[in-house]
């Protein structure tokens, strides 16, 4: 039975496959049972992981092919750091909880889907629905460039956004279950915008018509507010992620309460949990809405993404985008170029990365082809002109200078300048995560060796053969990794027994046979006999 599933409209769901569960709360609920395995630390590191392609031979290529694989590589890195292990727990166990009081199979579950119909048809109804909710909802704020939103992206591509339900063992069941849907805040702060835009991201992944029937309407805001709660309702919605929610500083007067109350209602009513995300200009909306703060809090509290500081996370993400390097002369990494890409970015991530990137491209298009620390400051100098003035706020550590930078001043700034909790098992950790890497770098490649070897294929010959079919699909699994390294050890044996076929004396079997044997051609030829002996006796010639 294929696991995927071609909807209407060609989205793509994935039949569910029911898991039995540790967790007691988890069991007999099949929107819980069809979620992928909690994973431990490893298994998220092995998960998040980005690790382009590179091969050290293409820093012989092109300068203009070169500057094309930078742009291309380097910005597709995603290495995890202890933030991002905590957001993917926190992601994990926020639908999960969500879950828990909206069983399909349950009578409060019906209930609850019958009372949001009248409710929205204006139909008066009994609040016979003991809906105890389980969802929380966590605000993520921080400075822009800090990978929020692309670090959110990650965690949400290891889950499935929608999955078939058919039956649950003895019981027959039709819904498609979204487990996430993540929407940007309107850039005018519109809730109308905001409800728009949910009904049409909700029929791109299951094909449905609700744009069509209530984005085109004239229906007021709050009944479309009302009609997005209950279609999350019916879709099974297990998570909603609100980006760029600084926006609603944009909204028209009353909008950023109607909003915010939306949230709370959908968290407390509904029972979905909800992400907001957004920079520091989404600081004072939340913090002026108290229900909306407190509800924020959640059971892991809000996620302030500050900055890196300058410790083991920032090290190892330059360590590893350190590796892409492709200027013909290759630059160790040194203490020195670590603090000097530090102190240039103040550890805003984006910024580093983008550094590291165009000092390569300068030192590639100068004829330099080497990485220095007068390269790097270079293009800071050239380069940066629109965000030195934040960077040099965060330089000098003046609040008031900072404070003029609404998306890099931070939640209680000063306590943050003072906190001195740090993790003492930080930097054990970075190392299993350094040693993760490498493993998933290394575990496929090992694996098929082992098991070609095992076949009694040549390692040097198998080697080859991996490293072949790597280069061209670095995301091929390993059962057909090995299939493929099969295929090509087969096809050169096949093209050495053509070749044998050849008389022991033709010049074309002499010659291979003698660079297979690291043996100069002329001494085979000259062996053979196609050569004669230079040495003769000298004679008078009269």
């Amino acid at each position: 039975m294929d696991k995927k599933i071609v909807l209407s409209n060609g989205a793509i769901a994935y039949r569910a496959e029911y898991k039995e569960q540790v967790i007691e709360e988890y069991k007999g609920n099949p929107f819980l049972e069809a979620l992928p395995d909690i994973c431990d630390k490893e298994k998220v590191i092995d998960c998040l992981g980005m690790y382009p392609y590179y091969n050290d031979d293409e820093r012989k290529l092109p300068d203009h092919i070169r500057i094309h694989i930078i742009s291309e590589r380097l910005f597709k890195i995603f290495q995890p750091l202890p933030r991002h292990i905590d957001l993917e727990s926190r992601i994990s166990t926020m639908i999960r909880t969500g879950y828990i009081s909206r069983n399909p199979l349950s009578k409060e579950y019906t209930e609850s889907l019958i009372q949001g119909y009248m409710k929205l048809n204006d139909i008066e109804v009994e609040n016979i629905n003991n809906f105890c909710n389980t969802a929380n909802s966590v605000s993520i704020i921080g400075a822009s460039g800090m990978g929020k939103s692309s670090s959110l992206n990650r965690v949400l591509s290891n889950l499935p956004q929608v999955i078939g339900h058919y039956q649950y063992k003895d019981k027959k069941i039709c819904i498609y279950q979204v487990v996430w849907l993540k929407i940007d805040c309107p850039f005018d702060g519109s809730v109308k915008g905001l409800c728009i835009d949910f009904f049409n991201r909700i029929d791109q992944i299951l094909g449905t018509r609700y744009f069509e029937k209530y984005a085109t309407s004239k229906r007021t805001v709050d009944t479309l507010l009302s009609i997005l709660g209950q279609v999350a309702r019916n879709s099974g919605l297990g998570l909603l992620i609100i980006d760029e929610i600084q926006h609603l500083s944009q909204a028209k007067s009353g909008g950023v309460d109607k909003m915010l109350n939306f949230f709370t209602t959908l968290v407390n009513t509904v029972g979905i949990p909800v992400v907001l995300v957004g920079t520091m200009k989404a600081k004072n909306l939340l913090q002026n809405d108290f229900r909306m703060a407190r509800r924020t809090l959640g059971t892991g509290g809000n996620i302030i993404w500050e900055r890196l500081k300058n410790d083991e996370s920032f090290s190892l993400l330059i360590d590893t985008i350190w590796e892409y390097q492709f200027t013909k002369n290759k630059t160790l990494l040194t203490e020195e170029f670590v603090n000097l890409l530090y102190e240039e970015s103040q550890g805003i991530i984006d910024i580093a990365v983008k550094i590291y990137a165009m000092a390569q491209i300068k030192a590639i298009s100068t004829g330099r082809e080497e990485i220095t620390v007068d390269i790097i400051k270079e293009v800071v100098d050239k380069n940066l002109n629109a965000v030195k003035p934040m960077i040099d706020a965060m330089k000098s550590n003046d609040i008031r200078r900072i404070a003029k930078y609404e998306d890099i001043s931070t939640i209680d700034y000063e306590d943050f300048l003072s906190k001195t909790n740090t993790d003492t098992n930080l930097s054990s950790r970075i190392q299993d995560y350094k040693a993760a890497k490498r493993k998933k770098q290394l575990s496929k490649k090992e694996e098929a060796l082992i098991r070609l070897m095992e076949l009694d294929i040549d390692r040097k010959k198998a080697v080859s053969a991996i490293e072949n079919i790597l280069s061209e699909d670095e995301e091929i699994g390993i059962n057909k990794l090995v299939v493929e390294a099969i295929k090509v050890v087969d096809t050169i044996k096949a093209t050495r027994k053509k070749s044998s076929n050849l008389k022991d004396d033709d010049i074309r079997l002499i010659i291979k046979s003698a660079r297979e044997k690291g043996i100069s051609p002329y001494l085979a030829l000259k062996e053979k006999g196609y050569i004669a002996n230079a040495d003769f006796q000298r004679r008078e010639i009269v």
